[in-house]
């Protein structure tokens, strides 16, 4: 579930705000807030996994490198938009309270999108996979965390790959 969350969580980020702090906040919290969720479930029985994966170093390493492409993938697309001028505040002659482009209000909205983008998946997921008969018992990873997992990298690759087209592209002319 953290791998397909992770993607979903890096975009709303990216496009929320323009700094990196907070971009990390927006996407950090929801993610270790939906990790402890998982990590819960897992822990008493009511996910894909059997219940001693999360006994395991490898659990844990794997969501940090969730977190860790996350994170890059966000800040490839944070980039990306700037770049792009994607919702972007046009300067205004008089500046209106909260109008800049990260006041706090943006990392609320952005927060507050994750935070339910969260607890859907989570829901989702638990639904899906309650059922005692959807338990594997060689720790076969479910389909959305598989997928999230080669999303993240993709998304590093082709917007990482733009960034640097750009880069190139404005350092000649």
């Amino acid at each position: 579930m953290t791998g397909l969350l992770g993607i979903m969580l890096a975009a709303v980020a990216a496009l929320t705000v323009s700094s990196r702090p907070r971009m990390a906040v927006i996407l950090v919290v929801p993610f270790v807030l939906i990790c402890g969720f998982q990590t819960w479930g897992l822990a008493v029985g009511l996910g894909v996994n059997p219940k001693d994966t999360v006994s395991q170093f490898s659990y844990y390493a794997v969501q940090l490198i969730i977190l860790v492409l996350a994170l890059v993938a966000a800040d490839q697309i944070r980039i990306y938009r700037l770049w792009r001028g994607w919702f972007v505040s046009a300067p205004a002659a008089k500046p209106v309270a909260g109008s800049r482009p990260d006041s706090r209000s943006r990392v609320s909205i952005g927060l507050g999108m994750n935070l339910l983008l969260c607890v859907v998946v989570g829901t989702v997921d638990y639904l899906l996979n309650s059922s005692a008969a959807r338990q594997s018992g060689e720790g076969v990873p479910p389909i959305a965390g598989v997928v999230g997992i080669v999303l993240l990298p993709l998304a590093i690759l082709v917007f990482g790959s733009l960034n640097l087209l750009r880069s190139g592209r404005t350092k000649r002319a």
